[in-house]
């Protein structure tokens, strides 16, 4: 009896058991068809087109002549200018800091935790040759030519080999990657990590070893700890197996992207526990008024969305027509998402989901007449807003554009085409046409896909979170950029000389030749290995000038670029700039505001500056001006009438430096100082 009831207490828990393994098996068959016909759909869409060969003698010495020529324009001048920019001080102070306790630290205290590498490499640099400005770049220049090897890795994946030849010494030869290595600061380091890191991802699609994935995932890894904006090189990990249709491998690539993810949370929060806590009440802003999306009437509105609604469904529910329900749907969710996106001033979104629908619409054999109904409500809500714009006060078409744009921010792209308009533009009429022929359902090639996930989807989530992006931010894209342009021009030239005659090589290598001056811009090489200071701001040339001038102990010195004095001067009495910019800088120290970097006293108006002038028993008063984007006449730096109180007689400007836009001006001390004396 007792092992009968045993027996029958156990039943339902097998019955369970069995039913609970019955529901996984549904879920993973489901899972795993829902993986197939992904990976199907992406299969019949891209080819597969791999131009990896083995290295044949004359590419090694070519290859070799063009990593000694891009060592060269790296090393060339690497000193011949003071340290600049917005974030070469950042890194040297950091790494100065290294001699007095091992770590890296700015002077206010704070743990440096990004690129922590370069930190020690710098310093090991400046341990070895002196400190100066070329053993401070010497790491970021060695790392820059790196980047030329790891590129021809890179490029052989999709190129062949005289196109390949070609797209590395763009890299070689391109100003802005000249720029990144002779810059002490972690960006060539960051692109460089990258471009191993699409090197191991070609690797594993080789080979499809679980250990070079390991290896794919490692790199990714270090190279947020260079720079957290890395993150985005994690879809490429779904670039091999969605272009072969391997649903084993797409499942080991979601799990590699869910450990790269978990690492970029971890090492960003660790990042941002090392920050002081910015002062937020400085850089308050008076309350804006009403955006003008919220001014709109509400019953229009609605009204032009319930119309648009209807033309949706009339259109694409009205019948059958041979259209899938699946395409159906989709279609007419991304026309609700474009038609919403135009209401509220979003027409970026609204684009991108008009073309999406179109491309969807197409590739399932559909005619453009179905979208009549809603391109008119469309155009309908363009003419809207032109009368609602126009009623408002804004006339100026351009300042129209800007006021409808909304995010992701367009500048996103134009700044990032700034790298090399020629490439950028190469690229974006091979996108065009991929989707041209995606829509008439051909397969394009698959290095488009990698345009997708390396360039496109990054820079569009880069425009979400910054409205004008400078283009350091974007570099990462720049390397998967020059890949699809030169892989373009291959194509267009495989298509032109489709025969393999001797005339046909030299027309290639004269096309390549062409390639590669138009890409690099040859005047922009020319600024880029011949550094001065008719380009870069002279820091240092004013901060030589004060320690000329044998400071008494009441004299006091104002800096616009703090950080840069800081390491110069090695101490700066107030850091003198508008609030918009010392805004995010900016933390309370004691009732003081101060830099959190270096803990220097903030003066951030024309009124205060004044106060400091009037101000009884004081010694001299230098103030020295950055040449930097934004500073002197651009009155971004200088704002708040900080300008106009350099200018209104209390100083006299006593050195111009060598760039001829950094000024240090000086206010005497005033006659009735005590203990300081008097001239």
């Amino acid at each position: 009896m007792k092992s009968r009831a045993n027996r029958s207490e156990s039943a339902p828990s097998a019955a369970g058991s069995g039913n609970a393994s019955a529901a996984v098996l549904v879920n993973s068959a489901w899972m795993e068809a829902l993986f197939g016909r992904i990976a199907f759909a992406f299969s019949r869409t891209f080819v597969v087109n791999d131009a990896r060969l083995h290295w044949m003698r004359g590419d090694k010495l070519v290859l070799a002549a063009i990593i000694v020529m891009g060592a060269i324009v790296r090393l060339w001048g690497l000193g011949a200018v003071g340290l600049h920019g917005e974030d070469e001080h950042t890194t040297t102070l950091a790494a100065m800091h290294i001699f007095v306790d091992g770590t890296p630290r700015f002077p206010s205290g704070m743990f440096y935790s990004r690129a922590i590498a370069q930190s020690y490499l710098i310093a090991a640099s400046v341990f070895t040759f002196g400190e100066s400005e070329w053993a401070i770049r010497l790491p970021s220049a060695l790392c820059g030519v790196l980047l030329i090897a790891l590129a021809y890795c890179v490029g052989r994946r999709f190129l062949q080999p005289v196109w390949n030849l070609t797209f590395v010494a763009t890299v070689a030869l391109s100003p802005e990657l000249i720029l990144v290595s002779q810059n002490a600061r972690m960006y060539v380091f960051f692109i460089a990590v990258m471009a191993g890191y699409m090197a191991l991802i070609f690797r594993w699609e080789r080979t499809w070893r679980l250990r070079d994935l390991c290896w794919v995932v490692l790199t990714m890894i270090i190279a947020l700890q260079f720079q957290i904006l890395a993150v985005f090189g994690i879809l490429l990990l779904f670039f091999p197996p969605l272009v072969h249709g391997d649903v084993r491998r797409l499942r080991q690539a979601i799990a590699a992207a869910v450990v790269c993810a978990l690492a970029y949370f971890v090492i960003d929060r660790w990042n941002g526990s090392f920050y002081f806590e910015r002062a937020e009440e400085f850089g308050r802003k008076a309350t804006q008024g009403p955006n003008i999306v919220l001014s709109f009437t509400q019953m229009s509105t609605t009204i032009l969305f319930a119309m648009s609604v209807a033309a949706i469904f009339v259109s694409w529910w009205g019948g059958k027509g041979g259209r899938t329900a699946i395409t159906r749907g989709a279609v007419s969710v991304l026309f609700l998402i474009a038609l919403g996106a135009q209401l509220t001033f979003n027409y970026h979104i609204a684009a991108l989901a008009y073309l999406g629908a179109f491309v969807i619409a197409k590739r399932d054999g559909q005619t453009l007449s179905r979208f009549s109904l809603p391109l008119i409500m469309s155009g309908a809500v363009v003419v809207y807003h032109w009368f609602f714009l126009r009623h408002v006060g804004v006339q100026d078409v351009r300042l129209m554009v800007g006021a409808v744009l909304g995010k992701p921010s367009v500048w996103a792209y134009f700044n990032f085409a700034k790298l090399s308009y020629v490439a950028a533009a190469i690229a974006a009429v091979g996108a065009a046409y991929a989707l041209v022929e995606i829509a008439r359902n051909r397969r394009v090639a698959d290095y488009w896909w990698l345009f997708f996930l390396g360039v496109w989807i990054p820079l569009l989530v880069i425009g979400v979170f910054q409205w004008y992006p400078a283009p350091r931010y974007t570099i990462g894209c720049f390397v998967p950029l020059l890949v699809c342009a030169f892989a373009t021009t291959q194509d267009a030239m495989g298509a032109l000389t489709r025969e393999k005659t001797q005339s046909a090589r030299l027309l290639q290598s004269a096309v390549a030749l062409v390639a590669v001056a138009l890409a690099i811009n040859p005047i922009a090489f020319g600024k880029a290995i011949d550094p001065g200071y008719d380009t870069h701001p002279d820091h240092k040339g004013a901060a030589e000038f004060i320690k000329s001038r044998l400071l008494r102990p009441g004299d006091r010195v104002l800096a616009e670029d703090v950080l840069m004095q800081t390491y110069y001067l090695k101490h700066v009495d107030y850091w003198l700039v508008a609030r918009p910019v010392a805004a995010p800088f900016v933390e309370k120290l004691d009732d003081k505001y101060v830099d959190g970097y270096t803990h220097t006293p903030v003066i951030a108006s024309g009124a205060e500056l004044q106060t400091l002038v009037d101000r009884p028993n004081r010694g001299a008063l230098y103030v020295i001006t950055s040449a930097e984007e934004g500073g002197g006449a651009e009155r971004y730096m200088e704002g708040d009438r900080i300008y106009e109180t350099l200018r209104n007689g209390s100083f006299q400007k006593v050195f111009v430096g060598r760039d001829g836009r950094t000024f240090v001006w000086m206010s005497p001390p005033r006659a009735s100082a005590e203990g300081v004396g008097s001239k």
